[in-house]
């Protein structure tokens, strides 16, 4: 019986051996996620840099867009000549062109716009450059800023028109210090003040009062009137 006992608590031994043998190779053989690998974050150039643009970079700047009176004025311009003089998109172009070399700056002259525009148009378009030049110039004097959005100068902060963007905020005055006033002006104002409440309480007795008069009368002619039918 003995035997019995120990073949089978070897038997149990051995299965408790094969059993941890097989935990321990499922646990070797699992493979391990390591994760995202950490690195120490530093702030990029561009976030905390601006830089002015180039000139290069001004390919990439949007151009501009026409309008109804652009519309209007190309086709005056067609019909006067009884044929296409020029399309809306090359009105956007040349304006673009010239909107890009001007910049925020001067307004470039006519020798420079016709020498600009004339790499873009044909030939037989040329002529009708200084007409195109001159309702460009009149339109961005009466707009009195470029028609590209990205030469306008920024605001002025020390501008005071509430209406503008941007302007600089009102200091406070210091409070921690209390501020000298003139003591006798604010008596003045104080005994004023005191008495207009003086006059205000004393309407509001008057008042008081004619309304208790009221009501003892209103209670009087109540009487009255039932004596009367009494009789």
């Amino acid at each position: 019986s003995t035997n019995g006992v120990n073949g089978a608590n070897g038997v149990s031994d051995a299965k408790s051996v094969v059993v941890k043998q097989e935990t321990k190779d499922a646990k070797e053989t699992k493979p391990v996620s390591k994760g995202p690998r950490k690195t120490k974050f530093r702030y990029p150039g561009h976030f905390i840099r601006y830089k002015n643009p180039r000139d290069v970079d001004l390919h990439w700047v949007p151009g501009y867009e026409i309008q109804e009176d652009d519309v209007e004025f190309i086709s005056t311009l067609n019909e006067e000549h009884n044929k296409e003089i020029y399309t809306q998109g090359e009105l956007e172009n040349v304006v673009t062109l010239w909107e890009k070399d001007t910049n925020s700056g001067e307004i470039i002259p006519l020798e420079r716009a016709n020498l600009l525009a004339t790499g873009i148009l044909k030939v037989d378009k040329h002529p009708y450059l200084e007409r195109l030049y001159k309702y460009w110039k009149e339109k961005r004097d009466k707009f009195k800023r470029p028609f590209i959005r990205h030469f306008w100068k920024p605001p002025n902060t020390d501008d005071p028109n509430p209406n503008a963007v941007f302007r600089p905020r009102e200091r406070e005055k210091m409070k921690l210090r209390p501020q000298k006033k003139n003591d006798l002006e604010v008596r003045e104002k104080m005994e004023k003040l005191k008495e207009d409440f003086q006059a205000l309480r004393e309407i509001l007795e008057q008042v008081r009062i004619r309304e208790k008069q009221k009501k003892y009368a209103l209670q009087l002619e109540e009487i009255g009137f039932e004596q009367q039918r009494g009789e």
